[in-house]
């Protein structure tokens, strides 16, 4: 789940809209990568950068027409 407050929301562009709100990552998914910036301290910039390039099918399909 993306969480952005409403008027920050409203003022983005529709593609973005679209864009993350494909993004589902999943429980599991999500406290892999908490752990990961929490306890093994990765940045979180790190984090996300490794996952999708561990995941290119799904980062891809966010980003489909």
């Amino acid at each position: 789940v993306v969480v952005v407050r409403k008027e920050t929301w409203d003022q983005l562009p529709l593609r973005t809209q679209t864009v993350l709100g494909r993004i589902h990552l999943g429980i599991q998914v999500a406290t892999e990568l908490e752990r990961r910036m929490v306890i093994d301290q990765v940045p979180a910039e790190k984090v996300a950068q490794d996952w999708m390039k561990a995941n290119p099918e799904l980062v891809e399909a966010w980003f489909k027409i």
